[in-house]
């Protein structure tokens, strides 16, 4: 991958993911989600946030 798509993969992955980890929690101290919303976004959200980690080192690389 060049470096314009390894940049645009952290990007979008990092402005996903950062605000998914902060903001449910949040939410669901505020409106106490059901745990499902936390067991499948969540995870999601750290996976987005590992894609970002491993853009970032491909692009160091």
């Amino acid at each position: 991958m060049d470096t314009k798509q390894l940049d645009m993969l952290f990007i979008i992955a990092i402005s996903i993911s950062v605000p998914l980890c902060i903001l449910i929690p949040i939410l669901d101290i505020i409106f106490s989600l059901p745990p499902v919303v936390l067991y499948t976004l969540l995870p999601f959200g750290i996976i987005l946030a590992l894609i970002a980690v491993v853009a970032s080192v491909l692009r160091i690389r």
